[in-house]
């Protein structure tokens, strides 16, 4: 049965002074075929809406330039929150044999590489891999631009809709809106890269709940597509599994501070190969650098599945740091890997097993398994050393990255409760410094209450496991949240982070539509006409039934509001326009209890 991933996630690490000293590969590189293969992808672009600054690489990693780290918040002050993130994949393949796409700093090599595969040799072809060594990059005002006016950038022209037949990629690539309805991208044709202007997302058939796939998201999108067969596993040592990953990095201009200082990301996880993979795992590999590096704590809150990162004194030092009440960062699993049918675990964490979903409303509704199965919540949250050679220390191969992500430790020692997480003679436990978060084991457990030294760190933090089929389709998104309370010291931070993660919970449970910016074209149960359009006076709301009475909001093109009006009489309101700015508005006509009309206003 295909299943359905959705698990905001975050990204990878790269380093040209490596923060992981080299080690030696498990298996024989072949350099003849390496010369023939992909080279390690190099485009980077710049994900910068709100008040977040970051890079996004395209080799499976993201927020530094492959030297320093590059997740500047509050954008402009040159402080940075992340050094680097990775996308880490397992699995066990129907020989028994274990295959890992990971990696950290590029230091080893990579097992990530640019570009779209071929459907029928399971492969890609070298002119793909540079020609997909790119990112495309969207604003949704440009795009309201385009359907307003046909203004056009280069991105919009150049959208990668469709992959190339003549490599046999898959016919569809970058989701688009096919204006003609003939399945090719032409932004002639009126097609147009596929923000959902509407309040309208399709259902899971037999549910009420929502699905967000296949869409773009935010005030600015980067897209761009990677895949794990492009060249040798030099970074793990492991085979290849048969990934093809298409990504999108977003982020949206709000005046809530959770949303103006968060990132988002989604990726579509394609398996391209023909092998059943059983006890795969997905993680993701986090470097935080919270300003000045040496002086962090990290931990996990399980119910909430986010990883995070605070300041282990009152104090970030050094010109790098945040100084006095530093803030607190953290990595969520929005939503986690779809989990196995009728698997008798409680994936999410809620106290019934295989039984429950959260709708895009938030309420909690009874399925059972054969309908519509649990989420995975996240399953492991692990620290680890920048040491080699040791239980504890850097990945060494593809089985240690798999022990990392099933919260096991390098020398197979599965991870214990409290102290460092190895005394063997406490209870077996994969989430490392939970804090009381755990309803089912509240007993607290931080590095605060344990009293280590603060300094550098690194953790994993990942979802498992479950089954990956032939050809299965997955969706996986993540967010990237960041709150500095003023007052409260690092813990006064991290508790408003918490409240921010909620938010941002919230958010994509909504289909990442910000509160009173969705519109439905299609609703006209009232006849209203909404003349002069486009205008650059004023614009005219005449009700053919002037007994109705009727609400009225309009919104800006970064969803401010900027009029309401309540129980218009008589038919019919003058909005006046002229000392408004120039531009795409949306307009949203109501009753008492349901929304009856909405659209869009051009003001020029």
């Amino acid at each position: 049965m295909k299943k359905i991933l959705v698990v905001f996630f975050n990204l990878i690490v790269l380093v040209a002074f490596c923060k992981e000293a080299p080690k030696t590969l498990k298996r024989t590189i072949d350099i003849d075929k390496m010369a023939t293969l992909c080279a390690p992808p190099n485009s980077e672009a710049e994900l910068y809406i709100n008040n977040v600054r970051t890079t996004i690489l395209n080799g499976g990693d993201m927020w530094w330039n492959l030297t320093n780290g590059k997740y500047e918040v509050p954008a402009g002050t040159g402080k940075h929150s992340l050094f680097a993130g990775s996308l880490w994949i397992g699995g066990i393949d129907g020989g028994g044999q274990l295959r890992v796409a990971g990696q950290t700093y590029r230091q080893n090599g990579m097992d990530w590489w640019s570009g779209a595969m071929d459907t029928t040799i399971l492969d890609i072809q070298i002119l793909d891999c540079l020609y997909y060594d790119r990112h495309w990059k969207v604003n949704k005002q440009d795009v309201l631009d385009f359907i307003s006016n046909g203004t056009t950038t280069a991105d919009i022209i150049s959208w990668p809709g469709n992959g190339n037949s003549a490599t046999n990629e898959g016919h569809y690539l970058a989701p688009f809106y096919d204006n003609n309805g003939d399945g090719i991208y032409n932004h002639i044709d009126g097609d147009y890269p596929a923000y959902n202007f509407t309040s309208n997302y399709p259902t899971v058939p037999g549910t009420n709940v929502q699905t967000c796939n296949s869409y773009l998201f935010g005030d600015q999108s980067i897209w761009w597509v990677i895949n794990d067969v492009g060249n040798l596993h030099s970074a793990s040592g492991s085979d290849e599994i048969g990934l093809e990953v298409r990504c999108q990095a977003f982020a949206f201009q709000s005046s809530s501070p959770a949303i103006n200082n968060a990132t988002f990301y989604q990726y579509q996880i394609i398996n391209r190969s023909s092998t059943y993979y059983t006890n795969t795992y997905f993680g993701q590999w986090v470097d935080p650098d919270l300003g000045y590096s040496i002086d962090d704590y990290v931990g996990c809150d399980v119910g909430r599945g986010l990883g995070y990162c605070y300041n282990g004194d009152s104090f970030d030092e050094t010109n790098s740091g945040y100084g006095i009440d530093p803030p607190a960062i953290g990595v969520d699993f929005l939503q986690g890997p779809t989990a196995d049918l009728t698997d008798g675990v409680d994936n999410d964490r809620d106290g019934c097993i295989d039984c429950t979903f959260i709708d895009s409303s938030g309420t909690v509704v009874i399925y059972y398994d054969d309908v519509l199965p649990e989420q995975i919540s996240i399953t492991s949250f692990i620290n680890y050393t920048h040491v080699n050679n040791s239980p504890t220390g850097i990945p060494n191969g593809f089985t240690g990255y798999y022990n990392y992500l099933r919260g096991v430790w390098l020398d197979n020692q599965p991870m214990t409760f409290g102290g460092d997480g190895r005394n063997p003679l406490n209870p077996i436990y994969t989430y490392m410094y939970p804090g009381t978060s755990d309803p089912f084991n509240p007993t607290n457990w931080s590095e605060l209450s344990v009293g280590n030294i603060p300094g550098e760190r690194t953790f994993v933090q990942s979802a498992g496991p479950y089954s990956m089929e032939p050809g299965e389709v997955d969706y996986v998104t993540t967010s990237v949240v960041w709150a500095q309370q003023t007052g409260g010291g690092p813990l006064g931070s991290l508790a408003l982070l918490q409240q921010y993660d909620d938010e941002a919970q919230q958010l994509f449970s909504n289909c990442f539509r910000l509160i009173g910016v969705g519109i439905d074209e299609t609703a006209a149960s009232i006849n209203i006409s909404v003349h002069p359009n486009p205008s650059n006076d004023f614009v005219m709301f005449e009700n053919s039934d002037p007994s109705k009475n009727y609400n009225l909001k309009i919104f800006n093109s970064t969803g401010q509001l900027v009029l309401t009006e309540s129980n218009i009489l008589n038919g019919n309101y003058k909005w006046e326009t002229s000392t408004l700015p120039k531009g795409t508005y949306i307009y949203e006509i109501s009753s008492a209890d349901k929304k009856l009309k909405a659209g869009k206003i051009v003001l020029y």
